[in-house]
C-alpha cells in the first residue's frame, strides 16, 4: 500500500506537469489526457483500497492480489481521484498563464515529496529484512548451543559408562578425570544452552509484541505523511484554479470536498478489513535434554566450577547490561526532544520540518531498538544466573565480586598462567592481566578465574609465596553468595537449629586390618560422625574461631561390648575409614553392611562364651563392623523393641530441644519437648548420647537435647550449660610430643564441608598455624590451601 501510494504521488506530478503543457492545447487534448489517468486510476484502485500485500509474520511476505473495485469499498484517497478526474474533465479551457504557476507550485513539490516518501519506504523495508535476520541469528545460536551441548553430553555419557567398566582397570584413575573434565565441559554447555534458550524466548517476545508494532506504526506514518502531503499539492493547485478559472468555480468546490473527505486513518482500517491475516505467537522455546541424561532445563551449580563459571558470566554481563543501560538513557534525550518537535510540526507542509525530523526519530527510534535488543539480552542472562546462584539483586544490583579488572596484555617473556600453570606468552596482547592484582590468565581460562581478587599486587605476590593461587584455591566469592541457596554439604541444616552428628556409612572397608598396619584385636563400630555446617556468609577465611561445633571424632573410636552395648572406652589405634566403592549401590551397600552386622553378632556371641574381647566376623568381600545395618530405619542396634537386654542405671533425664529423624538403626527418632532417660553420656566425644523413650533405647544429637535432671554417675557433660556429653577428644600426640610441634600427620581422612575447613588424606602431613582455634580443631596449611580441620584425625609429629 505504502509503495502504490508513493507511485500515485508520482504520478500526481507527472499529472500536473501534463496539465500545464496541456493548458495551451486545451480541448481535444486535454480530453484524452483525462481519459489516460482514468485508465491508470482503474488499475491501480484495487491496490491502493485494499493493498496487495500480505504477511504471515507481519511483513515481507506477499499474498494474493484482491480486486475489489465497488465505489462503496473504495478507499477516500481512491475517490478523490474519481472527483479529480471528474472536474478536469469539465475543465477544457484553462488559461496558458497558469501553466507556468502549477509548474511551480505543485510539479516540483510533489517531485521532491515522492522522492523522499519512496526513499524512506526502502529504508523502512530494509531494516525490517535487517531485524529479520538478527532474529535469526539468535535462533541459530540456540541451535549450535543445542548441538554442541548434546554432543558433549553424548560423550560425558560415553565416557561415564566407560569409568563404570573399568573400576578395576589400572587406568581407572585416568577414565574418571577424563569423565570429570568431559563432564564439567558438558555442564558449561548446558549452560550456555540454556542461557541461548532464553536469550531466544526474550527475543521472540521483544520481536513480535514491540519491535513489530512500532515498524508498522512508522510505515503507517510514512503513508499518512504522504497522503496528507498529496493532498496538501491538490488544495493548492485547486487554489491556482480558482484564481483563474472563477467559471469554473462549482466544480473546484466540489473537488474540494472530496479531496477534504480524504481519511488516512480510514483508508488504513478498510485496508485491514480488507487484509485479515491469522497470527498466533509461537511457543516458547524449551530446553531439550541429551538422550540418555538425566537432566533438567535447571542451570548446573551443584560444583565449584560451574558456580565460577557463571559467577564470571554474569559479572560480565552485568557490566554489558549497565554500560548499555547508560547508552540507552543518554539516547532517550534525543529522542524525546525529536518526538516533542515533531508533534508541533505540519505533516501537511511538504516543504516543511515534519518530515526531516520523521526522519531523524526513525532513525533514533532504530537505534534505540538495537541497544534495547542488545540489553535485553545481557540483562536476562545476568538475571537467570544472579537467580540460580542465589545473588539479590538481578542484573541490577552492586554486590561487590572482588572481581579482577583483567585487560589484554603482551607477554614478551614467557611467564606462567597463574590459573592452569601452563605456559603464558603472547605478543599481541591476546592474553590477559589483572590490573590491580597482576594476575595473568589464558584469554581461554578468563572465566574459570575464582572471583577473589585480593586487592594489590602485593597481596598476590603474598599468596603466591604461600603457594596459593586462585587456581588452587577452593575459595571464591561466589561461596558468598550460594551458602544461602547452594547446599554445600550434607550438614546444612535450619538456621536456628544445629545439625545433628549425620551417620557416616561409608566406614566399612574391604581390607584387613593387617593390610593397613593396624591392630585387629580392637573393636570397630560404624560411628555417627560430627557435622560440618555452613561458615557465615562472606567466609572462606579461617581466622575467626568456631562456636558450639563438635569435630567428628575418628571413626572407629567406639565399639560395642558383648552384649550388644556401646562401649565407652577409647581405642588409640584402629582402621582409618576408606572411601565407599564407587560401584556399590546404596541397596547392595545397605545389604552388605547387615550381613556385617549379622556376622558381627555372632562373632560377639562366640567371644562371649569363651570369655574373650569382642571378635570380627567377615562378610563377603567386607570386614564385618560391629555396628547396625542402615536399612534398618524402624529397628535399633540393641535388637527388637530397641532394648539391649540389659537394663542400665538411668543417669538423669533430659529434654529434646528440636526434632529429630532417625537416619540409622542405632539412632532414633525425637520430637521437641520428648522427655528421655538418660542411659549413657556422651563421654567419648562422639557428639552421640544413649537414651531411652517408651522401652526404645538409642543414639539421640548431644546438641538436640538438654538436661533437666541429673544424677551422678557416667561420666560429666559439657562445660556448656544444659548439654549432655563429654569433652571434645584432645589432639593425639606421639609420647613426649608437645602441642607447639608445628606439623601434623593426617590418621583419617576428612573432606571439608565449607570454604573454612581443610580437606586431608590419611597420611598428609599438614604445616599447623594454629593449634586451638577452638575446642577440637585446629588450623593448618595443605597443598597451598589453609583451613581448619578436627584435631582428632591428625597426630602431631
Amino acid at each position: 500500500m505504502v509503495q502504490a501510494g508513493n507511485t500515485s504521488v508520482s504520478d500526481l506530478r507527472e499529472f500536473m506537469r501534463d496539465w500545464t503543457q496541456l493548458e495551451k492545447e486545451y480541448g481535444q487534448k486535454l480530453e484524452s489526457m483525462v481519459k489516460k489517468y482514468q485508465k491508470i486510476k482503474e488499475k491501480k484502485t484495487s491496490t491502493m483500497s485494499v493493498g496487495g500485500l500480505g504477511s504471515k509474520e507481519g511483513l515481507g511476505k506477499s499474498g494474493p492480489l484482491v480486486d475489489f473495485n465497488t465505489d462503496a469499498d473504495s478507499s477516500s484517497y481512491v475517490k478523490a481521484w474519481d472527483q479529480l478526474l471528474h472536474v478536469t474533465s469539465a475543465i477544457c479551457r484553462e488559461h496558458f498563464t497558469l501553466s507556468e504557476r502549477i509548474h511551480t507550485d505543485i510539479v516540483e513539490p510533489a517531485q521532491a515529496l515522492s522522492q523522499k516518501k519512496e526513499d524512506a519506504r526502502k529504508k523502512h523495508v530494509a531494516y525490517c529484512q535487517k531485524l529479520l535476520e538478527m532474529r535469526d541469528e539468535v535462533y541459530a545460536d540456540k541451535d549450535k548451543k543445542q548441538a554442541k551441548y548434546t554432543e558433549l553430553g553424548t560423550q560425558t555419557h560415553a565416557m561415564g559408562s566407560k569409568v563404570e567398566r573399568s573400576i578395576n582397570d589400572k587406568n581407572h584413575d585416568k577414565y574418571r578425570r577424563q569423565y570429570h573434565k568431559a563432564l564439567v565441559e558438558k555442564n558449561n554447555a548446558q549452560n550456555l544452552y540454556i542461557l541461548s534458550v532464553h536469550r531466544s524466548n526474550a527475543i521472540k517476545n521483544e520481536y513480535f509484541h514491540k519491535d513489530i508494532p512500532i515498524l508498522m506504526n512508522q510505515l503507517q506514518d510514512i503513508n499518512h505523511s504522504r497522503i496528507e502531503s498529496s493532498r496538501a499539492l491538490w488544495t493548492r493547485w485547486i487554489d491556482l484554479q480558482n484564481e483563474a478559472l472563477q467559471r469554473l468555480h462549482g466544480h473546484m468546490s466540489e473537488l474540494r470536498t472530496a479531496v477534504n473527505l480524504i481519511d488516512p486513518a480510514g483508508d488504513a482500517q478498510l485496508f485491514v478489513a480488507r487484509n485479515p491475516v491469522a497470527w498466533s505467537e509461537p511457543l516458547d522455546f524449551q530446553f531439550i535434554p541429551v538422550p540418555h541424561s538425566n537432566d533438567r532445563g535447571e542451570m548446573v551449580v551443584d560444583d565449584e566450577d560451574a558456580r565460577i563459571f557463571l559467577a564470571n558470566v554474569m559479572h560480565g554481563e552485568q557490566e554489558t547490561a549497565q554500560k548499555l543501560s547508560n547508552q540507552l538513557d543518554q539516547l532517550r534525550v534525543p529522542l524525546g526532544d525529536v518526538e516533542q518537535s515533531l508533534r508541533a510540526a505540519d505533516p501537511g507542509d511538504p516543504t516543511g520540518p515534519w518530515h526531516e525530523l520523521f526522519d531523524n526519530s526513525m532513525n533514533l527510534s532504530h537505534e534505540l531498538m538495537n541497544l534495547e535488543w542488545e540489553h535485553t539480552i545481557h540483562q536476562t542472562e545476568a538475571a537467570d544466573i544472579s537467580q540460580v546462584l542465589g545473588i539479590p539483586g538481578g542484573s541490577g544490583s552492586n554486590v561487590d565480586f572482588a572481581a579482577h579488572k583483567f585487560r589484554p596484555h603482551s607477554f614478551a617473556i614467557p611467564t606462567s598462567c597463574d590459573y592452569c600453570h601452563s605456559k603464558l606468552w603472547s605478543v599481541g596482547k591476546s592474553e590477559q592481566m589483572c590490573e590491580v592484582c597482576g594476575y595473568n590468565v589464558h584469554k581461554k581460562c578468563l572465566l574459570k578465574v575464582p572471583l577473589d581478587c585480593p586487592g594489590s599486587v602485593s597481596a598476590l605476590r603474598r599468596r603466591r609465596s604461600l603457594g596459593r593461587t586462585p587456581s588452587m584455591s577452593q575459595t571464591s566469592s561466589v561461596n558468598n553468595f550460594s551458602t544461602t541457596s547452594i547446599p554445600l554439604g550434607s550438614g546444612s541444616s535450619v538456621r536456628g537449629v544445629p545439625p545433628p552428628p549425620p551417620y557416616n556409612a561409608s566406614l566399612i572397608d574391604t581390607r584387613s586390618p593387617g593390610d593397613m598396619g593396624w591392630s585387629s584385636s580392637e573393636d570397630e563400630t560404624i560411628v555417627p560422625a560430627t557435622p560440618l555446617s555452613l561458615s557465615a556468609v562472606g567466609g572462606g577465611g579461617t581466622s575467626g574461631p568456631r562456636r558450639n561445633k563438635k569435630p567428628p571424632p575418628p571413626p572407629g573410636t567406639a565399639a560395642f561390648n558383648e552384649s550388644g552395648v556401646l562401649n565407652p572406652r577409647r581405642h588409640s589405634r584402629v582402621a582409618p575409614p576408606p572411601p565407599r566403592p564407587a560401584t556399590m549401590s546404596s541397596s547392595a551397600f545397605a545389604a552388605a553392611a547387615a550381613a556385617a552386622v549379622k556376622a558381627r553378632s555372632s562373632s560377639f556371641s562366640s567371644a562371649a562364651d569363651n570369655g574373650g574381647g569382642g571378635g570380627l566376623s567377615t562378610a563377603p568381600g567386607m570386614i564385618a563392623t560391629s555396628g547396625p545395618s542402615r536399612n534398618n530405619s524402624t529397628g535399633s542396634a540393641y535388637g527388637p523393641g530397641g532394648s539391649s537386654g540389659l537394663k542400665g542405671a538411668s543417669l538423669g533425664t533430659a529434654t529434646a530441644l528440636y526434632s529429630y529423624q532417625s537416619k540409622s538403626g542405632i539412632d532414633m527418632d525425637l520430637r521437641s519437648g520428648d522427655v528421655l532417660s538418660v542411659v549413657r553420656k556422651d563421654v567419648d566425644g562422639s557428639g552421640w548420647t544413649e537414651c531411652e523413650l517408651n522401652g526404645r533405647r538409642g543414639l539421640v544429637p548431644t546438641n538436640y537435647i538438654q538436661m533437666t535432671n541429673q544424677r551422678d554417675g557416667g561420666g560429666g557433660g559439657h562445660a556448656g550449660a544444659g548439654s549432655v556429653g563429654a569433652p571434645p577428644m584432645a589432639t593425639m600426640q606421639p609420647n613426649g610430643g608437645s602441642k607447639t610441634q608445628r606439623r601434623a600427620r593426617a590418621l583419617f581422612d576428612f573432606d571439608a564441608r565449607d570454604a573454612s575447613e581443610l580437606t586431608i588424606k590419611t597420611n598428609d602431613e599438614i604445616i599447623i598455624t594454629n593449634d586451638h582455634v577452638c575446642d577440637g580443631w585446629m588450623e593448618g596449611t595443605l597443598h597451598g590451601r589453609t583451613g581448619q580441620f578436627p584435631s582428632n584425625f591428625v597426630q602431631t609429629i
